[in-house]
């Protein structure tokens, strides 16, 4: 029997926080968390915004405008320290991620995750749900060897796959991540994720095509 429009692609790359796996809201309170506990004082106003964006972006902007001292690197390393413990007995697979998975590997699909997260702090969430059997490898921007912000993050994958740009499809909730792969010439899907809402209408525009979560990509393979 014929598959659905996705049947074509022979390598699907997966984003993971907020596309396989429900983790984007807690990298965004950890960033909340560290901002309150080393004592830094930010108007209400500039935190509720904060669910919306990157902890990376938000430690900048907290440096900017109220805490000039407040040491980057040491902030970025300390929410990761906290994901590592979230990764490893708080986040889920979200809805329906196995059974797109599963299917996936029954047709003999290559399925691989390409985040900007370290493997080492991802790992333990995937495998205590089983996904890593039923992911080929996990691409981080260690092993690219650049941020996944860039173009040249998708390129570095897909000669690292030896595979064609046309024969794969990447599926993110980031439209900057989703912009960086449409340039380096991949097909691309976006999903839905509440957190990413404020640029939902620019992700509909620029990725090929847009499903509101898995239940819809099912039937598209």
């Amino acid at each position: 029997m014929a598959g659905g429009i996705l049947s074509r692609f022979d390598t699907f790359l997966f984003d993971l926080d907020g596309v396989l796996l429900d983790s984007l809201p807690y990298w965004r309170y950890s960033t909340v968390e560290y901002i309150d506990k080393i004592g830094i004082d930010v108007p209400d106003e500039f935190r509720k915004d904060i669910i919306k964006y990157p902890g990376s972006v938000i430690f900048r902007q907290v440096k900017e405008l109220y805490a000039p001292d407040l040491d980057l690197n040491k902030a970025g390393m300390a929410v990761a320290e906290r994901m590592k413990y979230h990764y490893s007995n708080d986040i889920s697979p979200k809805p329906f991620v196995r059974e797109v998975l599963t299917k996936l590997k029954e047709e003999n699909k290559r399925v691989c995750v390409a985040t900007a997260t370290p493997k080492r702090y991802s790992y333990p969430a995937l495998e205590k749900f089983g996904l890593d059997k039923l992911i080929e490898r996990i691409y981080d921007e260690e092993t690219a060897g650049c941020s996944k912000r860039y173009p040249s993050f998708f390129i570095n994958l897909i000669s690292l796959l030896k595979v064609n740009s046309n024969s794969c499809i990447f599926i993110d909730d980031s439209l900057t991540n989703i912009t960086g792969a449409n340039q380096a010439g991949i097909f691309t899907c976006g999903v839905e994720e509440k957190i990413q809402e404020p640029f939902r209408e620019d992700i509909i525009k620029t990725a090929d095509i847009f499903i509101s979560d898995f239940r819809y990509l099912i039937n598209l393979l």
